[in-house]
């Protein structure tokens, strides 16, 4: 017996999660709202001070956060196997290593 599916975009499916829908928005969270950025150079007017990557990118951050909203956190964020804390709000942002669990 085959086993369903749990990420399936088939019309008609009980057991339907729109993956791509999804991607989406963890797109618009992650590199809108809370504006971080991957570009071949530092950004100056970054939030945090940038993080040089292993391909020589440089990861940065710009936030852009809805003036509804107060803030916004991101816990679990991996960066070159360090785990860091994100803390975005209407005054820029932090990013804080924190011990693995």
């Amino acid at each position: 017996v085959k086993a369903p599916s749990l990420f399936s975009e088939k019309r008609g499916s009980d057991r339907t999660a729109f993956v791509t829908g999804a991607g989406g928005a963890m797109n618009t969270v992650l590199y809108g709202f809370a504006g971080l950025r991957l570009d071949d150079r530092p950004l100056a007017a970054s939030a945090f001070p940038p993080i040089r990557l292993k391909n020589g990118g440089w990861l940065s951050c710009r936030p852009s956060l809805p003036k509804e909203w107060r803030s916004l956190t991101i816990d679990g964020l991996t960066v070159l196997g360090r785990a860091y804390v994100l803390k975005v709000s209407q005054n820029g942002a932090t990013l804080n290593a924190v011990e693995r669990r």
